[in-house]
């Protein structure tokens, strides 16, 4: 197990001194200090997880990029939250995560957009800063509680996100005991998905690489790496493998290649031949990075390693 543990507080030198509630306030972020007069109503979400992240602060943004596969918004979240049912099923798309559409963006009126530094957001702050007042997060997976609470601080809910992260951490301290009792802290868990690029397996600082970690799970060798996710060629297939496997597969032209690529291979996966194969549903568990995505793979590891 790496030695790396996931960032839980808001960054050094970020956030705002202002007590939760208390508008007009100063934020600090990853470009800069902005004021925000009141408490953001309008909210556009650029990043993969800042839409589960605002619903929990109780915020539904009224524009999101592409979060779900085919539908911007992922299922989930009107589940997980039926009381904002209509207003989360009113939210408009704005393009990609990496190709946003800037008119979409505009035609909101967004009292604020809010994004990450990493990549294609930090490129575009100055573009995106002209829209409406633009609040850049750090990004990637292993940041996302640190993330989560400088969100918080946008929006007043510093308490809140306390109570929030505290539940998961509570939550996820039990589940480890209960994992070391039965003898499952020496399994392997493999993560991995079969989607638009292929075969893909994640690291130890994918998101969901941190909640392995908090379990005291074990990964396989294959996935000891520090970045977030990597490529895989059919012939590594094998690199999927441990002693339990969750994967998610979508519905692509390059997805369906690759699963007739390995479709003599995969059968012979140790964790497919146990029966440890677990197909899970690609947002919460890859792409959301947030709380209520953290709380339904804490489920489906405990009904799978305890069930």
């Amino acid at each position: 197990m790496s030695d790396f543990t996931a960032p839980t507080e808001v960054p050094e030198g970020k956030g705002s001194t202002a007590a939760d509630g208390v508008f007009p306030r100063e934020v600090t972020h990853f470009f800069g200090t902005m004021s925000v007069p009141t408490r953001p109503k309008r909210v556009v979400t650029l990043a993969t997880g800042q839409l589960d992240q605002a619903i929990n602060l109780g915020t539904v943004p009224v524009g999101t990029t592409i979060n779900g596969f085919p539908a911007p918004v992922p299922a989930y979240l009107a589940e997980a939250f039926p009381e904002h049912a209509e207003a989360i099923a009113a939210i408009k798309p704005v393009g990609a995560r990496t190709q946003l559409d800037f008119e979409a963006i505009a035609a909101l009126r967004p009292d604020v957009i809010v994004g990450t530094a990493a990549g294609a957001h930090g490129r575009a702050f100055n573009e995106l800063n002209a829209i409406a007042p633009t609040f850049l997060t750090e990004g990637y997976g292993y940041n996302w509680k640190q993330d989560f609470r400088l969100f918080a601080e946008l929006l007043g809910e510093r308490e809140k996100a306390t109570r929030i992260m505290a539940g998961y951490h509570s939550r996820a301290s039990a589940l480890r005991q209960r994992l070391a009792a039965a003898g499952r802290s020496g399994d392997e868990i493999s993560f991995a998905r079969i989607g638009p690029k292929g075969l893909e397996v994640y690291g130890e600082r994918a998101f969901v690489g941190t909640i392995a970690k908090d379990l005291g799970l074990l990964r396989p060798a294959s996935q000891r790496f520090d970045a977030i996710i990597r490529k895989l060629t059919p012939n590594e297939v094998a690199d999927m493998d441990g002693d339990w496997l969750f994967f998610a597969e979508i519905d692509y032209p390059i997805a369906r290649e690759a699963r007739a690529a390995i479709a003599e291979t995969w059968p012979k996966l140790k964790a497919v031949r146990t029966g440890n194969a677990r197909e899970v549903v690609i947002e919460p568990w890859y792409t959301m990075v947030a709380p209520t995505a953290a709380d339904i793979v804490l489920d489906g590891i405990e009904s799978a390693l305890l069930g």
